[in-house]
């Protein structure tokens, strides 16, 4: 299954309007709440193409609202769920500004054995499709120890 999701993601990022490939799904609270919380970053600016560490916040309200800080400085978005491809495939459509410039960002998502979410993604330019390498952003769910 991840060669596919590997290879729908890397003709997306190819095409010049991933958003040919994807259709928005329907407000679901329920399922956009499993992403609520606090999470570690790490990742590729799309910029500089240098390696940057940091936190995020992910808040539900009437949209999924992400937003994350490092050295660099703090950047939000607004994400939705879309299904992508023949499969179709579950993906998080994050969109945000930065640097004055609308910027795109699709993630997979996962659950790890701990049942908290993982969130991958690739991000680029909004409709410049892949005019260079895209950056990068992995976010790891921040959990407390309950025990």
């Amino acid at each position: 299954m991840m060669p596919v999701a590997a290879s729908l993601l890397a003709l997306g990022f190819a095409a010049t309007d991933a958003h040919d490939l994807c259709k928005p799904e329907a407000f679901d609270a329920d399922l956009l709440g499993y992403f609520v919380g606090t999470y570690d970053i790490v990742g590729r600016d799309y910029w500089t193409g240098r390696p940057f560490a940091g936190s995020a916040t992910v808040t539900l309200s009437d949209t999924l609202n992400v937003t994350w800080r490092d050295a660099r400085g703090k950047i939000s978005g607004i994400a939705r769920e879309e299904r992508c491809g023949e499969g179709p495939l579950p993906i998080l459509h994050l969109v945000y500004r930065e640097h004055g410039t609308d910027m795109d960002c699709l993630c997979l998502y996962s659950s790890e054995l701990d049942n908290y979410p993982r969130i991958t993604c690739q991000l680029w330019r909004a409709n410049k499709g892949a005019a260079k390498p895209p950056g990068l952003l992995a976010l790891f769910y921040r959990h407390t120890d309950d025990l």
